[in-house]
Order: C-alpha cells, then structure tokens, then sequence
C-alpha cells in the first residue's frame, strides 16, 4: 500500500505536468486576448489617462450603427488633450502579435499644441505609435494593422489614442474590433514591418509601499515566532500535568480570547485598510446598492447569495456616506465576528480534548495568527466567514448533531460556492451513518434534512437571481454556481500553486485544462473519501477534508492568494483532537505561506496604499517560484502524513518537555 500512495501522489505531480504543458497555454496562436475590443458591452476593462487633468477630455461614448456597436472617444475642452484609453493584456516574450482595429475619425481640430493628432493605436511599453491615422476625416471606418514583437516583458498595454504627445487634439475619433492575437512569423505578410517593443525598466511592483514591506516582513516572523512559541508552551503544559483550569469559570476565559480577536481585528481594520483597495470595495458594494438586489446577482456572478445580501446591506447604509475607514469596519464587522466565534468555538472544542490551559493556547493562537487577522480586518469578506462555516460543519460532524450538520452545510454553500466542496465528504459520512444505524429517526433526519435544504437553497438564493426566478427559471443560481466556479478561470491566480512554477500565473484556461481539471478535482475527491471508508473514523473525516482543501489550493486551477488559508482550520481541529506532531508542523509552515501569500498579494496590488489594481507576480520572480516549491512539497508531504495516519494507523504524538536533574523543563 505505501506502493500505491506514492504512485498516486506522482501522479498528481504528472497531471500537473500535464496541465501545465498541454492545458494553461494563454498564448494560443490566432486567440483574441483583448476584452472588450468590439464594444459589445461597453468599455469595461478600458482605463483612461489624459496629459491634462480635464473631466471634459477622454469621455466615452457607446455607439451603435445598424447592429454594430462601436465606441466613440472624445476631447470636449476648448485646449485639447492627449488622452489615452489602454488595456494590459498577457503576451510572451518574443512572441509576434497582430495588432488591428477601425477607426474613424469624426471631428478634429488643433488645440493648445501648433499641431493635432487624430486617433491611434499605441503600445505604451516603449511609446510605440504603431498605428497612427493623422489629421484626416474619415466618413467611414478604416482598418489599420501592425506587427509588434516584445523583446523583454511578458505584458503589453494597448491603448486607443486621441492626440499625441505635442499635439493635443479636440474633437471625436470612433475605435471598433480592436484587436490582438498571437501569429507565426509565416502569417505577417511580406513588407510588413515587426515593431519591436522594447520595456523600459522600472520598479518591479510599482504599487508596492514601504508599510506594506515592513508588514509583511514583521508578521512572517511573527507567525513562525507565533508557532514555535505555541508548540513549546504547549510541550510545557504536557510537562507539568496540570489540569487546574486557566480561571474559575470558563465563560472568563473565553471572553478573553474574543476580546483579544475583536481588539487585533477592529484596530487593523480602522487604521490600515483606509487605502485605495477599500475604495474599489465600497465603489462595488455602491454599485450593488445602487439598484435591485436581482440584477446586481446577475451581474456579480462572482458573489454568492448571502455575502451578496451582506454587501448589498453594508452599500445601502452606506450609500454617499462614510470615510473609508469607517466602510470598512461595517463591512468587516461580519467577518470579524465569524473570527472571534471560531476562536472561542475552538476553545470550546479543544476542550473536549485537552486541558483548559492547552484549549486556551489553541484558541489564542489562531486569535493572533496574522493571516486570520489580515484577512478579516479588510482583505476577504468571504473567507473569514467560510472558515467559521467550515469549523461548525466539522464541530457537527465529530458530535454527530445532524440537525446543526445539515444547517452549516446549508449556509456555507450559500455564502460561498467553495462550500460545495464539501458536501461529499459531508455526505459520505451521512451515508455511512444510515447504513449502519438502525435509529429510524436518523435516517429520517438525514433524508428530510437534504430535501427541506435543497428547496431553502433554492428560495433563498432566489432574491439574488430575481428577474430570471420571476420568469420560471427557479434553478438559475446553478447556472450562477456555474460561472462563479468554472467560467472565465484562470490556470492561477497569484497563488502559491504548482502551475506557477511553470510560469503560468495569471494564463487562463482553455478547454483541455478545464476537462483536466474536473477530472482531477473527481480522483482527488474519489481518493480522499476512500480514506474515510478504511476506518470510518469522524475525527479522520476532518483531517481528509482539511487535506483535501489545501491539495485543491496547491495542485488545481482558478485558485487565488486566500486559497491556502482556507484549510488551516480543519487541520488545527485535527491536531487538536489527536495532538500530531507532524501535522502542527505542516500548520505551521502553511499558516507562515498563507499569510505571506495574502500580504504580498496585498503589498504589490496597493491594497493598502494610494493607487491598487491588478498585478501578477512578474514570471521568475525568484520569491515566488520559492514559495510555490516549499507549498507543492509540504502538501505532498501533508499527503503522506494523511495516509500514514488514516491506512498505517501511524501517529507521532507531540511529547512533554522532560525534566531536568533539577526539575526544569528539557528538550
């Protein structure tokens, strides 16, 4: 059987080879890598820039001629302007790409400059004009083309033009089917120039603050600090055998342990998370607020039904009002509940296990663990929540308590899609139970208990789906489920995940790798069950879950920066119940990568800083490809752990420090 485990954990490493090399390719040749480009749905992921701070410059305008929608870009100032409106796509470097669109220029004059310019392509890498249509009106579009070929970036940032450097322009200029794919060099015709595009180098993440660093630099320290700290008071309390609880009453020692979460929480989300990620935040919750609950369900895909009730709460009492700050203490203030109950609850529930004095330092020692901290403070509302869901799941689960196991089931599907990955070990249990019991009243539970919770999915979900729900479609949310899982996915996602040491980070996903992926995601889950039925053993279940979870973080696809924190407290329970050694150790090392993963993320995309957007990991970053080394490796080892315990029946129990000749504590 050792056999077989290690064949299986290979062959995860091969599909992951096989993912990277035949699946994630995002430089398909002949694909179109611009969003947008014909203006179907607007302009979207278009951001502007203008020379001269004017309101009056670089507005937009949707257009439609016959059934053909296009965009119209307009300088309305009496001086002109030079404005840009650009898109960075992924590309590789030395590859040759076809750059094309129409454009039509409508009205233009000279503004402040002795000369104007109408509308134009450029590449801003290098300020590439490579398309440039000079002063002419045009009463239909022209189709303009150009060859680039980056030499030294992996990004190009395409932008449609009116006017130019010293030459700024008034008037209108009409952009459609903008375009850019991937070509071989047989495909560029014969005269055609290649343009290279040549980045001048800057800092590499630009966005990044030195708060930022010094932040993340300290707490990593501070989580390994948190861990050992924790791992040889816990070897200490082994020692001494005491048994006297920490105070008289537990209710005391529980509120402490909430305060200390509440206190941590609150005071990082009052003064940090006051930046330019929190006003992206609240310009979404406003958009959701902004209309009906139905429609803002339709359009955010990417939210399930009760965090987008949350969000849409939060937006309406905030609406127009509120400083950052203060926003994002009520919309944290759910998550920064979920934190302090599952703090408290694992103290509750390690107690069943340990000491008070040893619940106590598990309860403590995930209230101060910086990546449970950063992400409830401002990072995630999701996963803070989902977290407290899984651990009242799995409290359920080990206590046998159906009725609360079906109800935390119910509400982590509907606050976050990832609940469903739950569900068959959830049920695998449940199946179990009913073919070995001969309680009627069981069975009847379980039974009841799945159909009453598929049709409340149903109603409840229904608020978020309104308009289709109202027309008959009373199953759309699956669709909904659908596009948030699987629909527009990327091979990762700033991730420490096995794809991104084969550069693939921010690539998205074509058909074989999605194909691939689902049939992984089913051995995986296929496996893992497996390791439930040798011993039917309910603590197990928790650990195979907790597993399960950080394998998809590491070795699937679409997953992003908070991915790896979403196991951390299955496998604290578990370590709890049975006192593993190894297993506190993988804690350890994933909770230090969690953390670091979600501060990096947080530092590089400006988060907490005056200017944030969306920012990859620079491929060979050298970091990077380390973290996603030493996060494939432990959860590979993780793997081994999992079946040592569950198939060899193996433990390594954490020991009591000895005592020395004089009664101190030794290693």
């Amino acid at each position: 059987m050792k056999k077989t485990i290690c064949v299986i954990l290979t062959v995860m490493l091969l599909v992951g080879c096989v993912f990277a090399f035949a699946g994630c390719n995002d430089d398909d040749y002949g694909r179109e890598l611009v969003k947008d480009g014909t203006f179907d749905s607007g302009n979207y992921y278009w951001y502007i820039s203008r020379e001269i701070d004017s309101s009056k410059d670089g507005t937009t305008i949707s257009k439609t001629e016959g059934d053909n929608p296009y965009l119209v870009l307009n300088n309305g100032s009496n001086s002109g302007n030079y404005v840009k409106l650009y898109q960075r796509i992924d590309v590789r470097k030395g590859g040759i790409y076809k750059v094309s669109a129409r454009i039509r220029n409508d009205v233009l004059s000279q503004g402040a400059d002795d000369s104007y310019q109408g509308g134009g392509i450029e590449i801003l890498e290098g300020n590439a004009r490579i398309i440039v249509t000079g002063t002419e009106i045009n009463g239909d579009f022209v189709t303009y083309t150009a060859y680039v070929k980056p030499t030294n970036t992996n990004v190009l940032t395409v932008a449609m033009t009116l006017g130019a450097s010293g030459e700024r322009t008034k008037g209108q200029a009409a952009f459609d089917d903008v375009s850019v794919v991937r070509v071989r060099k047989d495909e560029v015709p014969a005269g055609a120039e290649i343009v290279n595009v040549k980045k001048v180098r800057e800092k590499a993440y630009p966005m990044s603050t030195t708060s930022g660093t010094v932040y993340i630099t300290l707490l990593t320290i501070a989580t390994a600090a948190l861990v050992a700290g924790a791992y040889f008071a816990l070897r200490r309390l082994l020692s001494a055998g005491d048994d006297k609880p920490l105070f008289k009453k537990t209710w005391i020692t529980a509120g402490l342990i909430g305060l200390v979460t509440a206190g941590v929480r609150l005071v990082i989300a009052g003064t940090m998370f006051d930046k330019a990620g929190t006003a992206a935040l609240r310009a979404t919750a406003w958009n959701i607020a902004g209309g009906s609950i139905g429609a803002a369900g339709l359009e955010y895909t990417n939210f399930a039904p009760l965090q987008l009730y949350y969000t849409w709460v939060v937006g309406k009492i905030t609406l127009g009002n509120y400083s950052l700050s203060a926003f994002n203490v009520l919309l944290q203030i759910l998550p920064i509940i979920a934190e302090c109950a599952t703090a408290v609850l694992l103290y509750v529930f390690a107690k069943k296990y340990v000491s008070d004095k040893q619940a106590a330092l598990f309860g403590a020692l995930y209230a101060l663990l910086p990546v449970s901290f950063t992400l409830s403070a401002g990072y995630s509302v999701e996963i803070p929540v989902l977290i407290f869901l899984l651990f009242v799941t799995f409290y359920a689960l080990t206590e046998k308590d159906f009725v609360m196991l079906l109800a935390s089931s119910l509400i982590t599907c509907l606050w976050s899609p990832i609940g469903i990955y739950i569900l068959p070990f959830v049920i695998a249990f449940e199946i179990y139970i009913m073919i070995k019991t001969k309680d009627k009243k069981i069975i009847l539970t379980i039974c009841i208990g799945w159909f009453v919770s598929f049709w409340l999915f149903i109603l409840i979900s229904a608020g978020s789906v309104a308009p289709m729900f109202k027309e008959g479609h009373i199953v759309y949310i699956f669709k909904n489920y659908y596009l948030n899982m699987f629909n527009k996915q990327m091979c990762v996602s700033n991730a420490f995940n096995l794809y991104a040491l084969f550069g693939l980070n921010g690539s998205t996903v074509n058909n074989t790798a999605f194909g691939l992926n689902i049939a992984f995601s089913i051995i995986l889950i296929a496996y893992t069950v497996s390791l439930y039925f040798k011993n039917f053993n309910r603590a197990e279940l928790v650990l195979i879950a907790g597993f399960f979870l950080n394998a998809m973080s590491v070795f699937s696809l679409n997953m992003d920066e908070t991915s790896l924190a979403m196991g951390l407290i299955l496998l604290l329970m578990y370590v709890v119940i049975s006192g593993e050694e190894r297993l506190y150790w993988i804690f350890g090392v994933l909770s230090v990568l969690a953390f670091a993963n979600v501060a990096v993320v947080m530092n590089y995309t400006g988060i907490i800083g005056d200017i944030s957007g969306r920012v990859f990991f620079n491929k060979g970053d050298a970091g990077y490809i380390i973290a996603n080394t030493i996060a494939s490796v432990t959860v590979i080892y993780y793997g081994w752990v999992v079946y040592d315990i569950t198939t060899n029946d193996k433990r390594v129990f954490i020991q009591p420090l000895r005592k020395g000749k004089e009664g101190d504590a030794t290693l």
